[in-house]
């Protein structure tokens, strides 16, 4: 986490980069940016008003059944890895709740529920009129908490204060905001968020990292926040209240406290990263985006051609395969990457593919390499290993013995409705959903776990304290590393 990574809410990335005027009189500075404060957050709470468009209780139930019946069509998911009753009752719970009234940024919420209910991450949904609202956040139009947090033991932290007030200091532990612990928080803004399964480490994880936003959407959007706290290596309960602030506000102080942000450099590491230390290589997969994939025309077949033929040629006998944050993409990363994990050769099906329309095709095993690796594998995975990302665990794991080293991936092990997406639109909220629609499973005897409905659990789990994240100590590389000097010994 960064200063400069603030607000990514799912529904728009924000990357604050402003160039802050100068003023001749520093006092005069601090009154006009008091005076804007006030002004912008009294703005913020009229305008929000005005941009919602309020629908009738019939047309909002109008546009729940339509999504519920979308879901029921296009997502062949539903019902395969758990019973669909969860579902149904989230449903009926939800649409009872719609009696009154409610503008479109009210009824979204419930949208997000539903879309939770379905247990598939690959589902998303988006309003174009939310999304226009949202805008007003770079319009200075709303007010937000203005601060970043970082995740750690089950605890949240202050990452990042863009306040006025510096008592906040990076690392002081957040105990409640507003009378609501931040437990509570936590748990309720995770109603929100659509993850595979009952892969819980995914919800909490990502209720965390969009935390501000979420909290703005999904909870409550006060004038002010009343933080109680244990200030970071100190003892005893503080307290302080800070103003929500918007966006030329908190990038002032942003800037003014860490310093302006360098502008990001994009190469071919953004995609992946492979070297070799004595007897050790380490490949970073970071992502299987197509668009990064055609833009340094990267083939993976002809890429894992040349890795593997380099460790084998150089008697490489412990490979660590870093997929943390990878959230997928492009499947051939995974297909062309299977051979070379395979111990031995395998026969019949790999794979399962079946369409929203009932078509299904099977995918066979790949001929092993002959180039595959007779190495250790290590694989650090985190929340964000997703998608192919996590296919790719799972493939290291069931056939090339691989040691896993992390955080629980993202996606379910057995398999995940994913491929192509139904995009459908609601008659009268014109909210915008995604819908996955095939259903790829897995139909070879899975060995390498006993649990359903949950992603890869690492044969050594990484918990992280704030001080590894202040000091940048990467846990799950040194377990690796310290794994394989043991074995050389």
């Amino acid at each position: 986490m960064s200063e400069y990574d603030i607000l990514n809410t799912g529904l728009q990335p924000l990357f604050l980069q402003v160039v802050i005027r100068k003023k001749n009189s520093k006092n005069r500075l601090v009154m006009q940016k008091h005076f804007l404060l006030l002004f912008l957050m009294f703005l913020s709470i009229n305008l929000a008003g005005q941009n919602a468009r309020e629908f009738s209780a019939a047309q909002l139930q109008e546009d729940f059944r339509f999504l519920k019946q979308s879901f029921e069509t296009y997502n062949p998911a539903l019902g395969v890895f758990h019973p669909k009753s969860p579902f149904e009752e989230s449903y009926q719970k939800l649409y009872a709740e719609l009696d009154k009234p409610l503008s479109d940024v009210e009824f979204y919420p419930y949208v997000m529920q539903l879309g939770a209910a379905t247990r598939e991450g690959h589902t998303f949904v988006q309003s174009d009129t939310v999304t226009q609202v949202f805008q007003g956040f770079f319009r200075n139009e709303f007010a937000y908490l203005p601060i970043t947090v970082q995740g750690a033991s089950n605890k949240v932290y202050v990452w990042s204060n863009f306040s006025p007030d510096s008592t906040l200091e990076r690392g002081a532990q957040i105990l409640s905001i507003n009378g609501k612990s931040t437990e509570d928080i936590v748990e309720h803004l995770s109603k929100y968020v659509i993850a595979d399964g009952d892969i819980q480490t995914y919800k909490y994880e990502k209720a965390i990292d969009r935390f501000v936003s979420y909290y703005f959407w999904f909870l409550e959007k006060p004038e002010s926040f009343k933080i109680k706290y244990i200030p970071h290596g100190g003892k005893g309960i503080k307290e302080i209240t800070l103003p929500a602030m918007v966006r030329d506000s908190m990038i002032a102080w942003r800037d003014r406290r860490y310093g302006k942000p360098k502008p990001r450099k994009e190469d071919i590491s953004s995609v992946y990263t492979f070297k070799i230390e004595g007897n050790t290589a380490t490949l970073d997969l970071n992502t299987f985006n197509r668009q990064l994939k055609d833009k340094y025309k990267i083939k993976p077949k002809k890429l894992y051609k040349e890795i593997f033929a380099e460790l084998r040629q150089k008697g490489i006998k412990h490979l660590i395969m870093d997929v943390r944050n990878n959230t997928g993409g492009r499947r051939e990363y995974a297909k062309h990457l299977l051979p070379y994990f395979m111990k031995e050769p395998y026969s019949g099906p790999l794979q399962k593919d079946r369409s929203w329309k009932g078509r299904t095709t099977q995918k066979k095993f790949p001929k092993q390499k002959k180039l595959a690796f007779d190495g250790q594998i290590y694989v650090l995975t985190n929340w964000r290993t997703f998608s192919n990302g996590s296919i790719v665990t799972i493939y290291a794991k069931e056939f090339g013995d691989a040691i896993v080293i992390g955080q629980e991936p993202g996606s379910r092990y057995e398999g995940f409705a994913a491929g192509s997406t139904q995009y459908v639109t609601l008659p009268n909220t014109k909210i915008r959903v995604g819908i996955p629609r095939y259903l790829l499973q897995s139909t070879y005897p899975i060995k390498k776990t006993t649990l359903k409905n949950r992603g890869l659990i690492p044969d050594y789990p990484i918990q992280y304290e704030i001080q590894d994240y202040i000091d940048q100590k990467d846990r799950a590389m040194e377990k690796a590393k310290e794994l394989i000097e043991a074995s050389d010994q």
